[in-house]
């Protein structure tokens, strides 16, 4: 497993397009990270390369990816973990938390409570030590601010009447030294010395909404806190996993009893597709397992999810469509083991 850093070049809009947008998620969500992914790996090797890196996925995923969380210098940020029959007296306080250290998350996921520290308004929960390592981004109130949302205020004009309407767009401005990470899970070794460039390539061409306007750059630096490997300091062998992505089941992972030992939230995901062949189509909508579910483990298996067809029926209708563009998502659930109460 391996760590990637994005460093900003410009603010992040990571919604959903057109009139009223306000609001922009605070995270990378896997599915969004693999479609840029996927269109700049055929924009790098072309597309028949790309075509075959999906193929791999449809049966034998080469490499699997979390969804892309914040971190501020040297600390890491993870997704609040369903975790059921929590402390009472915590119980309140940690529903209002968004996410919660690597130390935090590792004393979690082990069945302990960590010490109490909250910052960025409550949402983050972190150790007392960890804290220690971000005093440069105080302000006079001693307050700690990673990243903010902030909206501008936009004009859209109507192409019949030239009227004017007014809407805000949501957008994610990080703090100096702060960014967005995500994990690389690698299967298949020849994948990792292609993926590298790719990523590269997408930080120049941007992730999430109003590209053309130059949001969602970043670069890669050439540290080395990038593309190492990256381990939590927790036991394999426990019996539940928590997905640092989101996840699509399929069918015969979705049985009763396997829902009954889980603890999770669903997230309803659609949008337009992004495609040098389609365009003004939207993607068909489907609900996935939040970030931070929990699950138990099935016995010999390794892999959770699959890459969901969102093809739209409009497009599987057309006479041309028999072996043409299949629209995905990207539904692979990035598993780290979990110990969780009986």
């Amino acid at each position: 497993m391996e760590i990637v850093k994005l460093y900003p070049m410009s603010p992040f809009h990571l919604g959903e397009r057109g009139i009223g947008v306000e609001e922009t998620s605070d995270i990378i969500h896997s599915d969004t990270l693999f479609s840029a992914i996927a269109h700049n790996w055929r924009i790098f090797y072309g597309n028949r390369d790309l075509e075959s890196l999906l193929k791999l996925f449809n049966k034998n995923p080469p490499f699997l990816i979390s969804s892309a969380y914040p971190f501020a210098k040297e600390v890491l940020f993870f997704p609040r973990p369903f975790i059921k029959d929590f402390k009472p007296e915590l119980r309140k306080k940690f529903k209002k938390v968004r996410f919660v250290s690597q130390k935090v998350f590792e004393e979690l996921i082990e069945d302990k409570i960590p010490e109490e520290n909250f910052i960025q308004k409550d949402k983050i929960w972190i150790t007392k030590n960890e804290r220690d390592k971000l005093r440069e981004l105080e302000d006079s109130k001693r307050e700690i601010t990673i990243w903010k949302k902030t909206e501008r205020p936009r004009v859209a004009l109507d192409l019949i009447s030239s009227s004017a309407n007014i809407y805000h767009f949501g957008e994610v401005v990080f703090s100096e030294g702060c960014g967005y990470y995500f994990l690389v899970d690698y299967r298949n070794n020849n994948c990792k010395s292609k993926l590298e460039p790719v990523i590269r390539l997408l930080g120049e061409e941007g992730i999430g909404g109003d590209r053309t306007s130059g949001r969602g750059l970043f670069e890669l630096k050439d540290n080395k806190d990038n593309f190492k490997e990256f381990a939590l300091n927790i036991s394999n062998s426990n019996k539940n996993f928590v997905t640092l992505s989101l996840y699509h089941p399929t069918k015969e992972e979705v049985k009763k009893e396997f829902l009954q030992k889980s603890n999770y939230e669903l997230i309803t995901r659609k949008g337009w597709i992004y495609s040098p062949d389609i365009n003004n189509l939207r993607r068909r909508t489907i609900r996935m397992f939040a970030e931070g579910s929990v699950f138990p483990k099935q016995e010999k298996k390794e892999i959770y999810g699959d890459l969901a067809d969102v093809t739209p029926k409009i497009l599987k209708e057309h006479k041309g469509y028999k072996n043409g563009h299949r629209v995905c998502r990207y539904g692979y659930a990035f598993k780290i083991p979990a110990k969780v109460r009986e």
